[in-house]
């Protein structure tokens, strides 16, 4: 479990937390914009990575709210007589069930929120690439109407 643990916190955090707040701070550089945008992208099969990995997050999500609700619930059933060992391990358990809960709840949070960001990019661009083309076309229609008057 520690071995998956790992692997889970050292691929699925970085990618949307460097992504989120290099896109935030640093979002007007078109550099930063497209390599977030080419990394999140990138194919595995027919899904992005992007997709995957927030698949991946909600599996984990799912699972260690289960484990977080068997932890609490055997907390709750602690024989009086339980030894102060068996106390501290029970309660260890429960303790780290919701550390895992809530980090897999943050890394869910962070690949929506990096999709959304990368979505609003995209809209953004597209709305100022129309923006342009239609002071453009203002123009030239401004500029035809003072030929005429002339």
């Amino acid at each position: 479990m520690v071995t998956a643990w790992l692997v889970y916190l050292s691929l699925w955090l970085p990618i949307p937390l460097v992504s989120v707040i290099l896109l935030t701070t640093f979002g007007r550089w078109n550099f930063v914009v497209r390599a977030c945008r080419s990394v999140n992208n990138i194919k595995l099969g027919v899904v992005s990575l992007q997709a995957l990995c927030f698949t991946v997050s909600l599996m984990v999500l799912v699972s260690t709210t289960i484990s977080s609700i068997d932890a609490k619930t055997s907390v709750g059933n602690i024989p009086m007589d339980a030894s102060a060992n068996a106390r501290i391990q029970i309660l260890s358990k429960k303790w780290r069930a919701e550390r895992n809960f809530w980090i897999s709840a943050l890394v869910v949070v962070l690949w929506y929120v990096l999709g959304g960001l990368l979505y609003l990019r995209e809209e953004n661009s597209k709305l100022r690439t129309r923006l342009a083309e239609v002071k453009e076309l203002a123009e030239r229609e401004t500029t035809e109407e003072t030929k005429k008057k002339d």
